[in-house]
């Protein structure tokens, strides 16, 4: 008896250990397709995402509980981004529209109609006066106040936009293309600065970190890439999954990478060393969106599993 109290403590130990440096700790279930996007609330009690079958589902975070629900577009949510304030959110859906919603009570703000083809990513300006929207058919500037399109950039030759970012303190649109290279465009010009090699195909995403020093992309040959933005060189990458990169998120304080793949992981890594910090196994389909939490201590994943699962985040320096 004694023997099996002592293995049982021992279990409850390494449980709460495990979740301490990383592991997961709770399985959000619900959608009925898989989960494309997912961005917290500005203060990471509520936890939004959207979904295949068109549905966007706002979550306590404590809880694991559905506060709201409904049916945001005719397609799939190809991509969700919360404005810089946390008041709002946006959507982007392949029924090729833009929506804008409030976070507290979900009410639509305005539909942006502009694009005649799918819509696949969606970010505000770090001011939050400007949006921008990446399609089939080029990229849409929209006033986040008004809806109003302001301009446009199309395409250079037969490409398409398939991922966008803002860099957060210069005047620069980083663009992935679905052939694999990543264009800076200077703004407001909208002229493209330079051209990155990518990755050998098609990259499904790119995010600036370092005070948009750097740039960090992932792709179809399963790498992470880490890039140098002022000399358009690539400095690290980073390997071990083994499926496509899908998705890609940078800690708030910026020291962390985390990627979702097809491989059904979640990893982590240090951007200053390019090292892997932690795997995060648990789902059973490809990951398709990560998203830190406000004070980067929480990750959400979320899979052609149909699930979101949240981990655990240690520091970057442990």
């Amino acid at each position: 008896m004694v023997r099996l109290i002592g293995l049982a403590v021992h279990f409850l130990f390494f449980s709460c250990t495990l979740a301490a440096v990383g592991g997961e700790l709770a399985v959000l279930q619900g959608h009925t397709s898989a989960v494309n996007s997912l961005a917290f609330s500005a203060d990471g009690s509520q936890l939004i995402s959207g979904s295949d079958d068109g549905e966007v589902r706002i979550w306590d975070v404590q809880t694991g509980r559905v506060q709201r629900q409904w049916q945001a577009h005719d397609n799939r949510v190809s991509g969700l981004t919360i404005s810089p304030d946390g008041a709002t959110f946006l959507t982007v859906s392949r029924d090729n529209t833009v929506k804008q919603w409030d976070v507290s009570s979900g009410k639509l703000l305005r539909t942006l109609n502009g694009h005649s083809e799918r819509v696949y990513r969606g970010e505000f300006t770090p001011d939050g006066r400007t949006i921008a929207t990446a399609g089939r058919d080029g990229i849409r500037f929209w006033n986040s106040d008004s809806g109003e399109l302001k301009a446009t950039i199309l395409p250079p030759g037969d490409e398409e936009f398939s991922y966008l970012d803002f860099n957060p303190k210069a005047n620069q649109l980083a663009t992935s293309m679905r052939s694999g290279p990543l264009y800076l465009w200077s703004l407001p010009q909208r002229k493209a600065a330079a051209q990155l090699p990518g990755h050998h195909d098609r990259t499904y995403a790119i995010r600036y970190y370092n005070d948009g020093r750097c740039l960090a992309s992932g792709g179809i040959d399963n790498m992470v890439r880490l890039w140098n933005v002022s000399s358009a060189r690539e400095t690290k990458t980073l390997a071990g999954h083994t499926g496509r990169v899908l998705c890609l998120a940078i800690s708030p304080d910026q020291t962390l990478a985390a990627s979702g793949s097809e491989d059904h992981d979640v990893r982590t890594w240090r951007l200053e060393t390019g090292e892997p910090s932690r795997v995060h196994s648990g789902h059973t389909a490809p990951v398709q969106a990560v998203a830190f939490s406000p004070n980067g201590k929480k990750l959400a994943s979320g899979g052609k599993d149909r699930t979101i699962r949240l981990w655990n985040i240690e520091p970057a320096g442990n």
